[in-house]
């Protein structure tokens, strides 16, 4: 077996506030190879990212870490600060949570690649942009060219995301740290960004330690899992050991939370369905469109949108990845007249109400057991 490219020992975070230590994390263990996915479970709270960040020191000034982590078998804990820098972004890399936080909002997704690219390496800026657009090109954002001037808030979510992991992977880094890197993104998205780090770690063989509370995501990404409660490692182990024979109660407690399609009841809602009372809300022809900006055109996010919203009732908007690449691309105006929707969603029922750019969802149960067929 190759060595790890990361090992941490008796790593303890502890945070000064109000005149007192408070440990987040305890003596944590664990190693990570090559190729391999090392994913960290817990509900909020628990040390999971605070152990994340803490590998580079990333934590705000008032935590003290102890303990050992080294990367390539060069010590990070207390390294000098131009040790970190070189290691940063080069060697190892971070996909966070939130990619609209995370992603500077005053510099275009193409600028803050081609830092990254010229901080570690030397390229010119012709070079570096080339660069850049071969990043996203590689994670699949659409007309990486056009892309490359756009603003975080310009993109989707999905293309944001993917537009964090070019980032990352600009340095082709050895360690890939993904902090809940698909919390904010569909059901849809979130599976095509999971294939893509799939994808991109056996390309690269880069190893992947995955921050996260979804058993679901954990289940399809990880050969190894360690499960974390109130800042303690309660149990580690092989997927197949956590998954199929979990020891600790919480370990056990986590897989039974996790929902199962078709496990609850379908709501009633509180009136006939052929005497409906007026709607709480009722949107007609509603069409919201971003005005043209220097060299942006102007561009139509919402067209001839309806809604209407009863009393009791429950609605959910749904689009797939296919709708959202199209809705945010300037350069087509009819983006919706060419787009093929397949529902696989999670959504427990859904309707037949679709005007353009709307689905809705409501109560059938006959709908319901089709789409349960379906998923």
């Amino acid at each position: 077996m190759s060595n790890p490219i990361l090992e941490v020992k008796d790593f303890t975070v502890d945070f000064w506030v109000d005149g007192v230590w408070y440990p987040a994390a305890v003596n944590m263990n664990f190693e990570l190879h090559p190729g391999k996915v090392l994913a960290i479970v817990g509900e909020s709270g628990s040390g999971k990212s605070t152990t994340a960040l803490g590998l580079m020191s990333l934590l705000a000034s008032n935590a003290r870490m102890t303990g050992s982590v080294k990367v390539k078998d060069q010590e990070m804990l207390n390294a000098k600060a131009a040790t970190l820098r070189k290691f940063r972004g080069k060697e190892v890399a971070y996909i966070f949570q939130e990619p609209m936080t995370a992603l500077n909002p005053v510099y275009t997704i193409g600028f803050q690649v081609v830092e990254t690219l010229r901080n570690h390496f030397d390229l010119g800026p012709s070079q570096a942009r080339a660069r850049a657009v071969e990043l996203f090109t590689l994670v699949e954002i659409p007309n990486p060219e056009q892309s490359f001037d756009k603003y975080p808030h310009q993109l989707s979510g999905g293309q944001r995301q993917r537009a964090m992991i070019a980032q990352a992977l600009a340095c082709d880094p050895g360690l890939l740290v993904a902090d809940e890197p698909t919390t904010a993104l569909d059901v849809t998205v979130q599976a095509e960004i999971l294939d893509l780090m799939r994808g991109l770690k056996d390309k690269l063989n880069s190893a992947i330690l995955l921050i996260t509370h979804d058993m679901g995501v954990v289940a399809d990404m990880a050969d190894h899992i360690l499960v974390m409660k109130d800042g303690l490692t309660v149990e580690s182990g092989s997927a197949d050991q956590i998954f199929n024979k979990p020891q600790h109660p919480y370990t056990q407690q986590l897989l039974a939370a996790v929902p199962k399609l078709g496990s609850t009841k379908v709501r009633a809602l509180p009136y006939n369905i052929n005497a409906k009372p007026a709607p709480v809300l009722k949107l007609s022809d509603v069409t919201i469109e971003y005005p043209k900006r220097g060299r942006m055109p102007a561009f139509v996010a919402v067209k001839d949108f309806n809604l209407e919203i009863y009393p009791g009732e429950i609605m959910g908007l749904w689009a797939n990845q296919v709708l959202e690449r199209q809705l945010l691309d300037v350069q087509q105006s009819d983006f919706f007249r060419s787009s093929k929707v397949r529902s696989r969603s999670l959504a427990r029922t859904l309707a037949m109400h679709l005007k353009k750019s709307c689905f809705r969802f409501a109560v059938t149960p006959e709908l319901f057991s089709k789409i349960q067929h379906l998923h």
